[in-house]
């Protein structure tokens, strides 16, 4: 009655289960061989939990496997939030051993901020009892929300990942590392626009290649990554972005742009050191063409890509071929003064654009108000004073000219016959500035906690009045990857009060402004110190800290904690003491000890614990050891 064989199906994977061992033949010539033993019974309807997680695994079945000394069999694990999934599992020695499994159509929020599509994991060598078991597999991700794209009749979504490689520590986060798609179109593909000034051509957007992503995902801070972003091979830049628990997206990248062929006067050229900034609603960048000319550009979550966001319309005369041949002129590039342009005072840098319609080549020359002429020799384009550009092929050219002189600017063309002429006169924006202000000593000084108010007081310049300003709290003072405290047009008032919500976790904080005019790349500054919060539904900082040096380890204990729905421990480290933060952290389910190994001696490493609940809420860290490894005895922060 011992079936001869039961399989589970796990992606390409037959695990062949049960099978019992084969009795030889006897031989004529020897003795018989003792028949083979009776394997033990199956274990029928088996359910446990998997140790501080919340996941508990039904099995219908174990059948023993004796090559391996293992019962396997099949069932169902069950995840909060989650529908049921279906796995295959082994125990040795009384222990769940592995487990494997597979889902798909999913569509579950993992963390509140992404929602798992499909799930593929592989969890070995599990051992009873704490630290919570770590899971590396591979997921298909989608975070929402997903935004309806009116004028295609589409939609997008935030990010999505199929495949990506996933770790998850079950007591405290998930990393993440693959490649990525923002603002991805629900249909696979979609038609988009990419726009310059007034020219626009058609293309087939799949969204934005995030490549190269290092991920992660808590319960608190969302989903943060460290990227190389593509898209479409016109972008290319390394970036951190942010998605919180409430949708908003913040980060900043710099890289390169390609500036499309098919763009005029501008295609072809290479941007490095293009700045971005990516928002809710798109990513926003600015670079130089030229000593003096800025390029801003917008890439939107429609795939709209628009060029020249920051050069604005002053004025434009066009001049048909049959008025501009029958100019009576005194030499050869001369052209009538009635054709002047006028250009009005203030302005930090003018743009002087020349277009004609024929496919015929000329020289443009201009001349101030005063007399002093510009012709392309002297305007090269790493001139801090004018710059010359000319796209002979769709007849434009352009001059970038710094603090012009008010007044009547003349121009003049070595070749007249050249269809219908258009000049327009366009001024480069300035984006506008924001400047944090150095904070009180009471928005510093002690903890803050869920209903207390800060104080946020900032400058500014350039403003017009319709500019937003976005005000964040972030764990460092680089790269523009916080939080969202709140977003207004408040630019002109100069403050804000900040009352701390309780969806703020346990941090010391570093606040920082974003000021937007839509046009420009976005402007940032940093506010000065440190604000500290404290959750009130956070659990408390472990206390009694220890630490003790070894040969390249440190081992670290401390108390345990009182609350009934405390999930872990996690201990953080760096060996960079002067840093305000931590580059490693490791959970440790409700253990109250820690040994770090394949330390380097003689380096000194600062360390500090956190306590997590089942709700994902982390306490402040415990107050902070430094440790020289390699030198006996405890060694505690002066």
């Amino acid at each position: 009655n011992w079936p001869s064989s039961k399989k589970f199906d796990s992606r390409i994977e037959y695990f062949t289960v049960g099978a019992s061992t084969p009795v030889p033949t006897p031989t004529p010539y020897g003795p018989t061989p003792p028949p083979a033993p009776t394997p033990p019974p199956p274990i029928q309807d088996l359910t446990f939990t998997i140790p501080g997680t919340g996941w508990v695994i039904g099995l219908n079945e174990l059948y023993y496997e004796p090559a391996q000394n293992e019962y396997r069999g099949s069932g169902s694990i069950s995840i909060p939030g989650f529908p049921a999934i279906t796995i295959g599992a082994g125990f040795r020695d009384g222990h769940l051993y592995w487990v494997h499994a597979e889902a798909q159509g999913l569509n579950v929020p993992l963390f509140s901020v992404v929602f798992l599509q499909r799930l593929g994991l592989d969890i070995n060598y599990l051992d009873p009892g704490p630290p919570s078991p770590v899971i590396v597999g591979e997921a298909g991700l989608s975070a929402g929300p997903t935004w309806p794209v009116p004028i295609v009749g589409g939609s997008v979504v935030l990010l999505a990942a199929d495949p990506i490689a996933l770790t998850i520590d079950t007591s405290d986060y998930v990393e993440l590392s693959g490649e990525l798609t923002l603002f991805q179109p629900t249909s696979g593909t979609m038609t988009a626009r990419i726009s310059f000034l007034w020219w626009d051509w058609d293309y087939s957007f799949s969204g934005f290649d995030v490549l190269r992503a290092l991920c992660g995902l808590s319960k608190t801070r969302g989903f943060y990554a460290e990227a190389y972003l593509n898209i479409i091979d016109i972008l290319k830049e390394s970036a951190t972005f942010n998605i919180d628990p409430r949708w908003n997206v913040s980060g900043r990248g710099r890289g390169s742009i390609g500036v499309p062929s098919y763009i005029p006067v501008i295609g072809d050229y290479q941007l490095g050191g293009f700045e971005t900034v990516l928002t809710n609603d798109y990513l926003a960048g600015e670079g130089w063409v030229t000593a003096l000319l800025s390029l801003a550009a917008k890439f939107n979550f429609d795939g709209e890509i628009e060029f020249g966001r920051n050069l604005k319309n002053l004025g434009v005369t066009h001049i048909p071929a049959s008025v501009l041949t029958s100019y009576a002129t005194s030499t050869e590039f001369a052209v009538s003064p009635s054709s002047a342009i006028d250009v009005p005072g203030g302005l930090k840098r003018a743009i002087f654009r020349f277009a004609w319609t024929d496919q015929a080549e000329t020289e443009v020359r201009i001349i101030s108000p005063s007399g002093e002429e510009f012709t392309p020799a002297d305007a090269p384009l790493d001139s801090s004073y004018a710059n010359y550009l000319l796209d002979q092929e769709n007849g434009e050219a352009w001059y970038v000219v710094k603090d012009p002189e008010e007044g009547q600017w003349r121009f003049m063309l070595s070749n007249r016959s050249i269809g219908d002429l258009t000049v327009q006169l366009l001024n480069i924006e300035d984006a506008p500035e924001v400047e944090m202000s150095t904070p009180g000593p009471q928005v510093l000084a002690g903890v803050k906690t869920n209903g207390d108010t800060i104080h946020l007081a900032w400058s500014f310049g350039d403003i017009q009045g319709d500019e937003t300003i976005s005000l964040y709290y972030d764990t460092d003072d680089s790269g523009y990857d916080g939080s969202l405290i709140a977003s207004g047009h408040w630019v002109s008032r100069g403050y804000y009060d900040w009352a701390i919500g309780d969806d703020v976790p346990s941090g010391r904080y570093f606040v920082y402004a974003i000021i937007n005019n839509g046009d420009n790349l976005p402007r940032g500054s940093y506010m000065p110190g440190l604000v500290t919060v404290e959750n009130g539904n956070a659990p408390d900082s472990p206390r009694n800290v220890a630490v003790e040096s070894g040969e390249g380890e440190i081992t670290i204990t401390w108390d345990a904690n009182q609350e009934e729905d405390l999930l872990a421990y996690v201990v953080e480290w760096t060996d960079d003491v002067t840093s305000l933060n931590f580059n490693h952290r490791r959970a440790m389910g409700t253990l109250t000890s820690c040994n770090l190994d394949q330390l380097d001696n003689g380096r000194t490493y600062k360390i500090a614990v956190k306590a997590v609940d089942t709700a994902g809420n982390e306490s402040l860290p415990s107050e902070v050891r430094l440790v020289l490894v390699n030198v006996a005895g405890d060694n505690h922060s002066p």
